[in-house]
C-alpha cells in the first residue's frame, strides 16, 4: 500500500500511527463508542468563524501599509502572527464545526483528522513562538538592549521569524498530535481506546506549550519592571493632575498587564489540566474553554471603529492575544504615545499659554528660554548673563526630564541682535562638549519677550525612552 506524505514524515516516529495500528487491530467499535453529533454548537462555530475571519482580515490589513516602513520592526512580527491566528481561527471555527456536525472520531477518516491536528499544532505553536519574539523584540527596543536589538535589525527580523517556524514543523511532524473527539466536542491526545487507561504520549508538548508562555511571562514581567525603574524617579508637572512620571499610555500598560498576566497563566494551566482530567468530568467546561478559544479572537470595537494601525495594536489587548499569550502586543501601543509634560521649579515658572517642556516618546521639545532668574523672574542683564541664564533654565528643565545636553539634538537662537551671536557661541561651549554641537538654527528678531535680548529653545532625545525604532 502506498504511503501518504505524512505516513512517510512521521510513520517511523509516531506513537499515534502506532495507535492507530492497534485501534484497528483491536476491532474498536468507534462509530458508537467515539462519535457524537453536536449540530448547535457546530452551527455556532460555523457562524463564529464567518464573522470573525472578515473582521480579523480588515483589523490586520491595516498594518500592510505600514510594511514599507523599515522601522516598524514589530510590525513584521504582528504581520507574522497575524497570518498564523487568521489560519489558526479558521481551522478551530468553521471547520471545527463541521466535524462537530458530521460526528468526527480518528478512525473514522485517520489521515483527514491527522492532517487536520497537525495544522492546527502547527500554527498554535507559530504563534506563541512568535509571541516569544515580539516579546524579545519590545523588551530589546523599550529597554535599549543592544544584543537583542542585533537580531531584529534589517531583514533580520523574517530570518528570525524563519528560524522560529522551523521547531514548530518538526515539533508536529515527530510528535504524536492531537486527536479530534467529537463526542467530547475537544482536542486530546488520549485516544482513549483503552479502558480504565489513560493515555499520554506527547510530553514533548506539554513541555513546549508550558515553557514558551512562561518565558514569555517572565520576559513581560522583566519588561514591566524595567519600564517602572525607568519612569519611576522622573520630575513631572506639578500644574497638572493628569502629568506623571508614568503617562496615561503608560498606566495603560499597567493596569491592563495584570488583567493578562493572570489569564495568560490560567489559560495555558486549564489546557494542561483538561489533558490529565476525564472528559466526561469536565464535559461542561471544555464548551466554556472553546468558547473562550474562539471568542477572544473577536475584534473588539475599538479595533473595528478606528482606521489606524496604532489603535488595532490596543484593541489586540482584550482579544485573541489574551489566549494566544499576546502579552507582548500591548506595547506597541508605543506607536501613539500620550503627551508629557515636564515642569521644573528651578526654572522660572511658565508666563502665559505655554508649558516649559513636553515629552513626547523619545523626544522632548523645550519651549523658548530667556535669561530670567527663576527667583526674581525677572531678567539679567547683559546678552551674554542672559544667554549664560536662558542655557542654565534649559539644563533645570532639561535634568526635570531625567536629560542632560548631551541629549539635545537641536537648537534655535533667536537675537535682538545678530551681532551678538559671537558672544552666544563663547557662552555655548561652557554647556555643549567641543565637537559634539547640536543642530542650530540662528536669526535676528524685532523683539523678544520682556525685552530679552535673545531667547533659545530646544529639542532634546531620550537615548534610553522607547526609540522610534523600535515602531
Amino acid at each position: 500500500m502506498r504511503k501518504g506524505l505524512i505516513d512517510r514524515l512521521r510513520g517511523p516516529f509516531s506513537a499515534a500511527h502506532r495507535t492507530r495500528i492497534v485501534g484497528i487491530a483491536l476491532n474498536f467499535d468507534w462509530q458508537s463508542k467515539g462519535s457524537k453529533y453536536h449540530p448547535l454548537f457546530g452551527i455556532f462555530c460555523i457562524f463564529f468563524g464567518i464573522v470573525a475571519t472578515p473582521l480579523y482580515l480588515v483589523c490586520a490589513s491595516t498594518m500592510v501599509p505600514m510594511r514599507k516602513h523599515s522601522v516598524y520592526k514589530a510590525l513584521f512580527i504582528m504581520i507574522y502572527l497575524a497570518i498564523v491566528d487568521i489560519l489558526d481561527l479558521i481551522l478551530n471555527s468553521p471547520i471545527f464545526g463541521i466535524m462537530l456536525i458530521r460526528g468526527e472520531v480518528y478512525c473514522s477518516h485517520p489521515r483527514v483528522i491527522e492532517t487536520y491536528s497537525i495544522s492546527c499544532e502547527f500554527f498554535f505553536f507559530c504563534s506563541t513562538g512568535g509571541c516569544l519574539i515580539l516579546a524579545l523584540n519590545r523588551c530589546g527596543k523599550l529597554l535599549s538592549v543592544r544584543s537583542i536589538n542585533w537580531f531584529f535589525q534589517g531583514s533580520r527580523t523574517w530570518i528570525v521569524l524563519f528560524l522560529c517556524t522551523i521547531p514548530c514543523v518538526l515539533l508536529v511532524l515527530f510528535t504524536t498530535p492531537l486527536l479530534f473527539n467529537s463526542e467530547h466536542h475537544f482536542m486530546f491526545f488520549d485516544p482513549m481506546i483503552f479502558k480504565g487507561r489513560f493515555v499520554y504520549n506527547n510530553v514533548v508538548h506539554l513541555v513546549c506549550a508550558t515553557l514558551i508562555p512562561l518565558a514569555s511571562f517572565l520576559i513581560y514581567i522583566f519588561l514591566l519592571v524595567g519600564l517602572l525603574f525607568k519612569y519611576g524617579n522622573v520630575r513631572v508637572a506639578k500644574i497638572s493632575k493628569k502629568s506623571n512620571a508614568l503617562s496615561r499610555a503608560t498606566f495603560r500598560i499597567i493596569t491592563q498587564s495584570g488583567i493578562i498576566i493572570c489569564i495568560h497563566m490560567t489559560t495555558c494551566l486549564t489546557f494542561q489540566l483538561v489533558q490529565f482530567v476525564p472528559a466526561g468530568a469536565v464535559d461542561r467546561m471544555l464548551y466554556v474553554t472553546h468558547f473562550g478559544h474562539t471568542a477572544t479572537r473577536l475584534p473588539c470595537s475599538e479595533q473595528n471603529n478606528s482606521k489606524e494601525a496604532n489603535r488595532w495594536s490596543e484593541a489586540k489587548l482584550f482579544t485573541k492575544n489574551i489566549t494566544k499569550y499576546r502579552s507582548f502586543y500591548i506595547f506597541v501601543i508605543s506607536m501613539a504615545p500620550t503627551p508629557e509634560i515636564i515642569h521644573s521649579a528651578a526654572a522660572p515658572a511658565a508666563v502665559g499659554t505655554f508649558s516649559q517642556a513636553v515629552r513626547v516618546g523619545d523626544l522632548v521639545f523645550l519651549s523658548g528660554s530667556i535669561g530670567m532668574d527663576p527667583n526674581t523672574m525677572q531678567n539679567v542683564e547683559g546678552v551674554e548673563a542672559q544667554a549664560r541664564q536662558a542655557l542654565t533654565n534649559i539644563g533645570e528643565v532639561l535634568k526635570a526630564a531625567g536629560l542632560g545636553f548631551q541629549n539635545v539634538i537641536k537648537t534655535t537662537v533667536l537675537l535682538k541682535s545678530i551681532d551678538d551671536l559671537k558672544l552666544i557661541n563663547a557662552i555655548y561651549k561652557e554647556y555643549f562638549t567641543e565637537g559634539k554641537y547640536p543642530a542650530r538654527t540662528a536669526f535676528q528678531v524685532a523683539n523678544l519677550p520682556f525685552k530679552s535680548l535673545v531667547e533659545i529653545e530646544a529639542i532634546a532625545v531620550d537615548n534610553k525612552a522607547i526609540p522610534r525604532s523600535s515602531l
